[in-house]
């Protein structure tokens, strides 16, 4: 079960971390990218923990031209919590 608010900049939510979501800018947990080193995330895996931070949007790498290749970044516009507050609930 994971709940979820949001204001314009902050975001908390409640989830299980599972750290095979694990991503080289961190781990996506419910549709964020939260900037958790690999050493936490190994100590948080199968925890329900609740998660507090402010959102920053990357802007993805759009094509300049149809059928360019994109060489590094991501085609999508990606949420990010740069410094999470993480709190272990159980």
């Amino acid at each position: 079960m994971t709940t979820t608010s949001c204001s314009t900049s902050r975001v908390s939510f409640t989830t299980t971390f599972d750290k095979s979501n694990e991503d080289k800018d961190g781990f996506y947990i419910n549709g964020y990218v939260v900037n958790i080193d690999h050493e936490t995330g190994q100590k948080l895996h199968m925890k329900k923990i609740k998660i507090t931070g402010k959102v920053t949007i990357v802007k993805g790498m759009k094509h300049d031209k149809p059928g360019e290749d994109i060489r590094q970044g991501r085609y999508e516009d990606t949420k990010h919590i740069l410094n999470p507050v993480i709190e272990i609930i159980n």
